[in-house]
């Protein structure tokens, strides 16, 4: 195949990520014309970025790349009509896009400095193994018993985890952890600590939280952790003679967990992990971001408060249907604007097509941003602390203020959580 050695050299930045190359090299070679389009594209802005650089204009060199990337993907796929620049749900899409994948570069670029699993252990345990004096005080190149049992058990905690999650990504064991996930992690790995260690109970008082509390915490992150597990599993299975059976059980099991998870409680616990996570302000973009990829807690209240509001039952179940449409949505002000899209514009559509459009922007984008790093744009040191600061201050633009969510709960909003929380359920199995 006659490939120009341009264009196939932008595609080949991808090596630089903890991604399957091949996929998307075969995705790239597929839409060839698109890929060189967007390699003249880039070769038109560049002295533009170049004086932005100068200028230290850094928000707007990465507003002024991402909006190009934005306008050829949306101008030359006639399925994105509904995201061209212009349109009603133009800006939380671009705004919702530009922070996606600000996000994945830094998620997937194979240029962060990142930690193993055992590094892990060593600097975060609440026995200290790293802290001379300590009880359980080891050098980092003599290792205790302690340690390993601690670290084999939380290699399986995470394992477990991550195997619950749709996508399960796999990095190499040595290059695991980076900073901001870490972070992530460090409370994940207190809470899953049976019995809790004296250290654990330091950091529950640390944290102003009572002994009952910290109990609640820990089971609700357990029963909502397990919610899924039976659909996720009925849904790989094999479909047999008795599989229509096998999806009635599965769903009477999800059923059975959902009823036993307490709404009061399930606010409790998003308290912790949002105030947790307002600790490290450095890492609020991406620690917010994922959070909610996995757990949409904003939506999930604020839905919750939306059909309490609800005048009628038309209404109500009007929410309910476009809580299903709408469940692979994370990004608050996204959703709103779908949820408010007039009927003649076609919801279900911008839905089915707004993962492919994500897709083309995440991968261009980071093609590009890849090819600026090796270009000098920025120096090793540099660049990432230069999109943190871009990511923190979209943050509340794209999510939301923390001290916006209403945490509070009324005898009715156990129900509507229940229904909320099946309805996608209930339409994913029994269509």
């Amino acid at each position: 195949m006659n490939i120009d050695p341009e264009w196939y050299n932008l595609i080949k930045c991808g090596t630089n990520f903890y991604w399957n190359f091949n996929a998307l090299e075969k995705c790239a070679l597929e839409k060839s014309l698109f890929f060189r389009e967007l390699c003249r594209a880039k070769n038109n802005i560049t002295p533009n970025l170049w004086e932005l650089r100068k200028q230290k204009k850094h928000v707007e060199l990465i507003n002024t790349l991402f909006s190009e990337i934005y306008r050829l993907t949306t101008m030359r796929h006639f399925e994105f009509t509904y995201f061209l620049k212009g349109s009603r749900i133009y800006n939380s899409t671009y705004e919702a896009c530009l922070y996606s994948a600000l996000c994945l570069f830094l998620y997937y670029s194979k240029r962060r400095k990142r930690k193993s699993l055992s590094q892990f252990t060593y600097d975060n345990s609440l026995n200290y193994y790293n802290k001379e004096g300590s009880l359980y005080y080891c050098p980092p190149n003599k290792y205790s018993d302690y340690f390993y049992i601690e670290t084999a058990a939380f290699r399986k905690e995470r394992h477990r985890k991550l195997s619950s999650r749709p996508v399960y990504d796999k990095f190499p064991q040595w290059s695991i952890m980076p900073c901001d996930l870490e972070y992530e992690w460090h409370l994940y790995h207190i809470l899953s600590q049976t019995p809790p260690s004296p250290a654990v109970d330091t950091w529950r008082l640390e944290h102003n939280m009572t002994i009952e509390d910290f109990d609640i915490i820990r089971d609700t992150l357990k029963r909502t952790g397990n919610l899924y597990n039976d659909i996720q599993k009925i849904l790989n299975i094999e479909k047999k003679d008795d599989y229509n059976e096998q999806l009635q059980n599965a769903y009477k099991k999800f059923e059975s967990k959902l009823k036993k998870i307490k709404y009061e409680n399930y606010l409790k616990l998003q308290e912790i992990f949002l105030s947790y996570i307002s600790e490290k302000p450095e890492y609020l973009g991406t620690l917010l971001y994922r959070y909610e990829k996995r757990n949409r807690p904003y939506i999930i209240i604020s839905e919750v408060n939306r059909m309490l509001n609800c005048k009628s039952q038309t209404e109500r179940e009007d929410t309910l249907y476009k809580s299903i449409i709408l469940n692979n949505i994370y990004f608050p002000k996204l959703y709103n604007d779908l949820f408010n899209l007039p009927p003649y514009m076609n919801l279900e559509l911008c839905i089915k097509e707004f993962p492919n459009l994500r897709f083309l922007l995440d991968f261009s984008f980071c093609l590009l941003l890849e090819d600026l790093i090796c270009s000098g744009f920025w120096g090793e040191d540099e660049w990432e602390a230069i999109f943190f600061d871009i990511l923190n201050e979209m943050c509340e633009k794209v999510f939301y203020n923390q001290n916006e969510i209403d945490f509070s709960s009324t005898p009715e909003s156990q129900e509507n959580f229940i229904a909320l929380l099946s309805a996608p359920i209930q339409a994913l199995l029994f269509p």
